[in-house]
């Protein structure tokens, strides 16, 4: 195969369908990286910090050895795959998202967000990007926010909410989806 410019991708924020979003697990999911998602409704969790998102896939193997020593296969014996974020806007759906409904209150333009051991539930999660014309898609259809880095309140950055969200196997055995548009190549 040659090799194709066309086939590099940027992974910037697509601001118009929002960038992360969530929604109750279980809800139908996009199986590309463009159609708009479907039926629920998807809680867009604002800006995102000029770092993106990242998305790891942490596998654990262990060598099976020989009797003289010599490794003779790798079995996969662990993995977890992960996404780390952090939220710019600190509102009522990056708030939920991060530290769970039941642990922010917003009425009339203000917001209390509660720090305790109460986990934020599991949701499924659509992460958004826009290169150009082409889409690029994350879906983890059961993710949950499993730690939160530490806020910083400095004069000279804004306050962030950085959250790693860990994603579950589905009921095919997948943990993340990632989606995107082909180019059209004219030869």
């Amino acid at each position: 195969m040659a090799v194709n410019s066309d086939l590099v991708y940027v992974g910037s924020p697509d601001r118009v369908t929002g960038s992360v979003l969530n929604t109750d697990k279980g809800a139908a999911l996009p199986t590309d990286a463009s159609t708009a998602p479907a039926g629920a409704t998807w809680d867009d969790a604002g800006y995102i910090t000029e770092d993106g998102v990242t998305l790891s896939d942490a596998q654990t193997w262990v060598d099976i050895k020989d009797w003289g020593g010599d490794t003779v296969r790798r079995i996969k014996s662990e993995s977890q795959v992960t996404l780390t974020t952090a939220f710019l806007e600190v509102n009522e759906n990056s708030a939920k998202a991060a530290f769970g409904e039941n642990n922010v209150d917003a009425t009339g333009g203000k917001i209390a967000i509660k720090f305790n051991v109460a986990e934020p539930k599991r949701k499924s999660w659509i992460i958004n990007m826009l290169d150009g014309d082409r889409y690029l898609r994350i879906v983890i259809p059961d993710g949950q926010v499993t730690d939160r880095a530490d806020m910083q309140f400095t004069r000279q950055g804004a306050v962030t909410i950085p959250v790693t969200i860990t994603a579950y196997p589905d009921t095919d055995g997948n943990a993340v989806y990632l989606y995107a548009d082909a180019p059209v190549v004219v030869p």
